[in-house]
């Protein structure tokens, strides 16, 4: 069987409304001559609305010269699944990927050392045999149906007549969770935010020799998740942003900016505001996150300098900044102070600011300057808002200008 395939616009939108990704066609046409086929790709070239056409030459798979091993995992509390052509069945992925022909080369795949960032993982889940990377007891883990799901498609234990047989087997599968701390431990993981768990958790699984690791993010939220990294933008700065890389990347999304921004949002991995003003969209953006200063120890700086200097090779010039005095305002610096003695919201720091508090630390402490009048009968936070408060301003602005300057990092509620 051989697949012509396509790529046309639609030539009735005007051009300056053209959609920007262009429709995908496909024809299956029963075996011939390929020069004939050629043919008619050449013709469909020249039409102005194909963008593309090619030959997808489809060749029929070789079971015979391969050791295929089919192992005696059940895949459905029903009994064995059986083994089709066409996908059917609890294992019809497996079927549809031909996964007996992958695993005709186990002895090459078990070589490789694989990592997996996620939402959490069942560790004592009996399909599995996971390892924690940089299990150094503070690198916690939450269990997760979806990193645990992902885990058992790359490497469920296999041939052991219990659930199902993973693409790879015998190999080591490195798992790091990356989730947000408010289902982790504060006082353990030292507020732990999103964002440094995805990046560290990807930096582990590679010191740890993983070759391979498997990130659930498509690579236009990628795109849009970087792109906010130490920055805040306007939703059309981040869309001008997210529309350069893409076209840098030479990739087509399947999906409008809207819906990977919306995507990412559901999931915690960025926040947004709104607001008339730049200053009330800000206020909107921050008022409600945690905010968590970074460590300024020298013994973690000087952890750092070394690993970077030495173990990853990094230019001299470049780790030396480490060190580097960051010239922080005093409004900044006093933000900082209340921030690192208890956990504290942009909203609670325009309250303690609001009742000139230096002092949090206790809780008697911070009870009282949150709630000077007395805890409310709601019981909750929620109930003040900054937007009343003559510091509003200038406090938003420092919280905001501390991020900038990599010296906090944002948790959500």
């Amino acid at each position: 069987m051989i697949a012509l395939s396509f790529m046309a616009c639609d030539m009735s939108i005007p051009f300056s409304e053209k959609i920007s990704f262009p429709t995908s066609f496909s024809a299956r046409i029963p075996a011939t001559n390929l020069s004939e086929l050629q043919k008619i790709c050449d013709e469909l070239m020249f039409l102005y609305e194909v963008e593309y056409a090619k030959i997808d030459e489809a060749l029929p798979i070789d079971t015979n010269s391969r050791n295929i091993i089919i192992p005696n995992d059940p895949w459905s509390e029903d009994g064995i699944e059986t083994w089709d052509i066409e996908p059917f069945g609890k294992n019809w992925w497996a079927e549809a990927i031909d996964l007996p022909g992958a695993w005709a080369y186990d002895n090459y795949f078990s070589k490789i050392d694989i990592g997996i960032v996620d939402s959490g993982f069942d560790n004592t889940h009996e399909d599995l045999d996971i390892k924690f990377p940089n299990n150094t007891g503070w690198l916690m883990n939450r269990k997760d149906n979806h990193g645990t799901h992902v885990a058992g498609i790359i490497g469920a234990t296999a041939d052991n007549g219990i659930g199902i047989a993973g693409i790879v087997w015998n190999k080591n599968l490195f798992c790091s969770d990356w989730e947000p701390t408010k289902w982790q431990d504060f006082s353990v993981l030292g507020q732990w935010d999103t964002e440094t768990s995805i990046y560290a958790s990807l930096i582990y699984n590679v010191e740890a020799r993983a070759k391979v690791v498997n990130f659930s993010l498509g690579i236009q939220e990628m795109i849009i998740w970087s792109g906010l990294m130490w920055s805040v933008h306007t939703h059309d700065e981040l869309k001008g942003i997210f529309h350069q890389k893409e076209r840098e990347a030479r990739v087509l999304g399947d999906a409008e900016f809207e819906d990977y921004l919306t995507r990412l949002e559901r999931r915690g991995l960025i926040a947004s505001g709104k607001g008339y003003t730049a200053i009330e969209a800000l206020y909107a953006l921050v008022a409600k996150l945690y905010v968590i200063p970074l460590s300024e120890s020298l013994w973690t700086k000087v952890g750092a300098f070394l690993h970077l200097t030495f173990r990853r090779r990094i230019p001299f010039a470049v780790t030396k900044k480490i060190f580097a005095d960051t010239h922080l305002k005093s409004e900044e610096k006093s933000l900082l102070t209340l921030a690192r003695q208890a956990a504290l919201t942009t909203e609670d720091l325009i309250r303690c600011v609001d009742s000139n508090t230096t002092d949090i630390s206790t809780e008697t402490k911070l009870m009282a300057a949150l709630y000077p009048d007395g805890i409310p009968d709601v019981g909750s936070r929620s109930c003040f808002t900054g937007l009343a408060s003559p510091n509003r301003i200038p406090v938003t602005q420092s919280v905001v200008n501390l991020y900038l300057r990599k010296q906090i990092l944002f948790e959500p509620i």
